[in-house]
């Protein structure tokens, strides 16, 4: 198959772009400054004030059904400020994490094949990227447009402005500063959402390529078809595919040290946004209150995504590094030296622990923690249910 010039990062080029301009990129020299300045700036203005005035309407809640209508949103709020913290600590390490795959020699696909896999994989993740911007846009315009329609003062979502908006002029304002912030802090928080994912998608085509570069050891190539076999050949590829299973592995480390704090917070705060929301959702009438009620079934839609997708791609971190040891196994050892061979045992049992992204250093990453979350969510809300009987 003929290799062609690729992007590595093709599946994540729109959501690193919605990062850089939302302030939660890294520039280095003269652009440092200015940047840290607006995206500081940014955040200070619209983030943080209003995740401030969301808290500050669930203390003032009187009742479990305001309490619950506002703390689904006030939760993924503070969410998103425990990711901004993160960002903002380890935005260098992130840049770095991405430079890797487009500057370092070792991730350079090397066949036909390896491209149209990888690539393959890349167009998947930005469909499911742009599925889950697009949904998480949806329910705000739903939310948004619904409560022009209320005869009441409501607004989109729950928060406590310092001033009466409960006035014609007051209401403007407040309805006005949310239309500006929640989209701020939506874009963001779908944009961190989607950026740990695809360093857990990154990580996992990377095992995914050294696995049958494994299996191809020592096979010699001529016009794209295998002819053959020399174990200078194959020793050399040994040689390479260590190198990049090591570069890998600091790679991963890199992953975790960014990824494990936010998504600890994230798979805390999941059971409990999922249970107010679907509290919530079993006590709007949907005839009277329709547009709310379609935003807390797409809210509840996009918390279960939030979770799944990064679960299911760090479960692919682990099966693909798992089957290391028999991608190893499967190629043609039998035809190596002695000395090859054992060069090949000392490898396999170092393969023996599958690589792991772990969260605060608690659970992995994967189905598993995803499974339990779900269990987790359905207790919280029959305890809510029969709390209020």
């Amino acid at each position: 198959m003929e290799l062609r010039q690729h992007d590595n990062l093709s599946g994540g080029r729109r959501v690193i772009k919605i990062l850089k301009l939302l302030g939660l990129w890294h520039y280095g020299g003269a652009m440092r400054v200015p940047y840290l300045l607006y995206s500081g700036l940014l955040h200070s203005v619209f983030t943080i004030p209003y995740t401030i005035m969301m808290c500050m309407d669930v203390v003032q809640a009187s009742d479990l059904e305001k309490f619950t209508n506002t703390m689904y949103m006030t939760l993924t709020e503070l969410g998103l400020v425990a990711k901004l913290v993160n960002v903002w600590s380890y935005s260098r390490l992130l840049v770095d994490f991405f430079t890797a795959f487009t500057h370092d020699q070792l991730y350079q696909l090397q066949d036909g094949e390896e491209q149209q896999s990888w690539q393959r994989t890349q167009k998947y993740y930005s469909r499911v990227a742009f599925l889950y911007f697009t949904m998480s846009l949806s329910t705000l315009a739903t939310a948004f447009v619904g409560v022009l329609y209320s005869e009441d003062y409501e607004l989109p979502f729950p928060y406590a402005p310092p001033f009466d908006w409960r006035t014609p002029r007051g209401y403007w304002y407040a309805y006005c500063y949310e239309l500006l912030a929640m989209p701020i802090t939506c874009l963001s928080n779908c944009a961190f959402d989607m950026i740990q994912c695809y360093m857990l998608l990154q990580l996992s085509l990377c095992f995914k390529v050294i696995s049958g570069r494994l299996e191809r050891m020592g096979a010699l190539k001529v016009c794209s078809s295998t002819h053959g076999f020399s174990e200078v050949s194959f020793h050399r590829d040994f040689v390479d595919i260590v190198r990049l299973h090591a570069r890998t592995k600091l790679l991963s480390q890199q992953c975790q040290t960014y990824i494990s704090f936010p998504f600890l917070i994230q798979i805390i705060s999941s059971s409990f946004v999922l249970c107010f929301s679907a509290y919530r959702l079993q006590k709007v009438p949907i005839l009277e209150n329709p547009s709310q009620f379609l935003t807390l079934v797409q809210a509840n839609l996009i918390m279960v995504l939030q979770i799944f997708i990064p679960c299911y791609c760090g479960n692919n971190i682990i099966e693909y590094s798992s089957g290391l040891n028999n991608a190893t196994y499967n190629a043609e050892w039998f035809r190596c030296s002695p000395m090859m061979r054992k060069y090949l045992v000392i490898y396999m049992e170092m393969l023996q622990r599958p690589v792991r992204v772990r969260a605060g250093n608690f659970f992995d990453i994967s189905l598993t923690i995803f499974t339990k979350t779900m269990n987790n969510t359905y207790s919280l809300i029959a305890l809510l249910l029969n709390m209020n009987k």
